[in-house]
């Protein structure tokens, strides 16, 4: 057998997957249930899709197809009307399409890289919408639990130590109901 026969294939496996293990994607969070957000690259409509029943909307992007690149440094703006989101993503230099009417349109500050693994995640729950760039997928669902303290704290502790703690009043009934 050819000793270089199982590196080759190694490499195989890897350049194969490559191209498939994450891809530009636009999520919307916090939209109200059942309304349907719209992706707008520079000046073509790239995507639209409903949100489900928490207000979340996963919509791929492909830079490849609409601009023949594939990643660009991008401005970011977030349409609001009635029952719809548009978010848009525009090349730094690019001038954003007008909002339809009775919009109301805020630009995400800053300019982002968006490139062939980016996640764009946009929050629109709150009065000025935020956004997360990640290299990497990411998730909808929650990672689960924090981490609590190790060590339940106490008053006396914190006398002896000299340091001062926030502690919730829960834990404090909590305590005092078990002494």
């Amino acid at each position: 057998m050819n000793p270089l026969r199982p590196l080759s294939l190694a490499a195989l496996v890897l350049i194969a997957g490559s191209g498939t293990a994450a891809a530009q994607t636009l999520y919307v969070r916090k939209a109200p249930p059942a309304s349907t957000v719209n992706l707008i690259v520079n000046s073509t409509k790239a995507g639209s899709a409903q949100t489900d029943q928490n207000g979340d909307v996963r919509i791929p992007i492909d830079l490849a197809t609409h601009l023949k690149k594939q990643e660009i440094d991008a401005r970011v703006f977030v349409d609001t009307c009635d029952a719809a989101r548009t978010v848009t993503i525009i090349e730094r230099d690019a001038a954003p399409l007008p909002p339809d009417d009775g919009c109301t349109r805020q630009e995400i500050t800053g300019v982002f890289v968006i490139q062939r693994v980016s996640s764009v995640v946009v929050n629109v729950g709150s009065p000025v919408a935020t956004l997360l760039l990640r290299q990497g997928s990411y998730s909808l669902r929650a990672r689960g639990p924090r981490r609590s303290p190790c060590c339940p704290i106490s008053a006396e502790s914190s006398r002896r130590t000299g340091r001062r703690w926030s502690i919730s009043a829960s834990q404090i009934r909590a305590k005092t109901t078990s002494m």
